[in-house]
């Protein structure tokens, strides 16, 4: 991609990464002067962090992408002690090479190899893909068999692009950058939000004071008006009573379990509706235009699920999340937790006054952990004992 295609006052790191991310394959073509190119200054480009050629390489190795280095006439293929560090690993890279006197002949080699290469990689993502179909919710789990215990899915390992591209439309700057995340063992969530039934027996139980309900009712609709300490509090006792250990999830969780494998705006695709989440449908992220607007929560199941049988982790009510709430980090990561400190936590989701853009399956708020509200509840996340 061309850094001049791309439009004003736009990140330009981001976009490139994000067209590399769509990549299958990688050329990085070296020149006998690719080393030694510098700009008016005369600092050579490749120490430059922003320096574009260096940021689609650096992305395309973070990303572990097919990544050919294509050596013109002589040149040969650098030392990593010439190289930035980020770039070392480009060292080890096979290379093939492109010729003035044999043009035409290397071009056709290349694009041979490069037709073999494609055909590898659509042949591993019908596997991905296969064995994708096989990793699905196992079921409803339910620890005791009683009314006051969640139900609980049990979700499978793997991988998933966390945070919103540049292109998504009221994409805020904490959603950024994109990162892929290694979800490394299933872990349980909540099939639903936590309900008053399920929180007043806690309360009941532990001689905590009840929170308030808005005179909505109680029963089978979201527990709120509860802050993070309450939350945490609910999955200790929980871990207590039924010898599971439970807690609140990570935002990689969240945002995996919420996204059930897509990698639109919403777990619905490219839009969200009033049939499908409660929130305020007098502000509607896209067309057709606007719906109701039901001012209250509803009871728990009310909405249809999403892929993995989750329902209304869109809008309802805004749900807390383990981590203390800080930038995300521009590399690939395994099962995150959040920074070790700080003074905010994270609630995920929207809710029901919430604008739908708020619903997004990226959309993150950093708020006081002591914050209570109409509109904040939670659910729990559980550890999966390996058999």
């Amino acid at each position: 991609m061309d850094v001049d295609h791309i439009g004003p006052g736009l990140d330009y790191v981001e976009i490139l990464d994000e067209q590399v991310a769509k990549c299958d394959i990688v050329l990085a073509v070296i020149g006998k002067s690719w080393l030694l190119s510098a700009d008016d200054s005369g600092q050579r480009r490749l120490e430059k962090p922003e320096d574009f050629v260096r940021i689609e390489i650096e992305s395309a190795l973070r990303r572990e992408k097919r990544l050919v280095p294509i050596l013109v006439n002589d040149a040969q293929m650098p030392n990593a002690s010439d190289l930035p560090v980020s770039l070392h690993p480009l060292t080890r890279r096979q290379f093939m090479r492109l010729s003035h006197e044999t043009f035409g002949t290397d071009v056709e080699r290349i694009i041979l190899a490069l037709r073999q290469m494609l055909k590898e990689e659509a042949k591993q993502l019908q596997q991905e893909e296969a064995e994708g179909q096989q990793k699905k919710p196992n079921g409803i789990i339910r620890d005791i068999d009683a009314p006051w215990c969640p139900q609980m899915l049990l979700l499978p390992a793997g991988r998933f692009v966390m945070g919103s591209p540049e292109s998504e439309a009221h994409r805020m700057i904490w959603e950024r950058p994109q990162h892929e995340v290694a979800i490394s063992k299933p872990f349980l969530l909540g099939r639903y939000a936590v309900t008053f039934d399920e929180y007043d027996h806690f309360c009941e139980a532990t001689n905590r004071k009840k929170s308030e309900d808005q005179g909505w009712g109680r029963g089978k609709l979201p527990v709120i008006d509860v802050n993070w300490e309450d939350a945490s509090a609910y999955c200790a006792w929980l871990s207590e009573a039924t010898g599971r250990l439970y807690h609140l999830p990570s935002e990689a969780q969240w945002e995996y379990a919420c996204r059930a494998g897509t990698e639109t705006p919403f777990s619905f695709g490219v839009n969200i509706t009033i049939d499908q989440a409660n929130f305020n449908g007098n502000q509607p992220f896209a067309n057709p235009g606007k719906g109701m607007r039901r001012r209250r929560t509803v009871a728990a199941g009310s909405l249809p699920p999403n892929s993995w049988g989750l329902h209304e982790m869109h809008g309802n009510v805004l749900e807390w999340c383990a981590d203390w709430y800080g930038d995300y980090l521009p590399k690939a990561v395994t099962d995150p937790q959040g920074p070790p400190d700080g003074s905010l936590r994270v609630l995920r989701g929207g809710s029901w006054n919430n604008d739908a853009q708020l619903l997004r399956s990226a959309w993150r708020y950093p708020v006081e952990p002591d914050v209570r509200g109409s509109n904040i509840g939670f659910r729990c996340a559980g550890v999966q004992e390996e058999s």
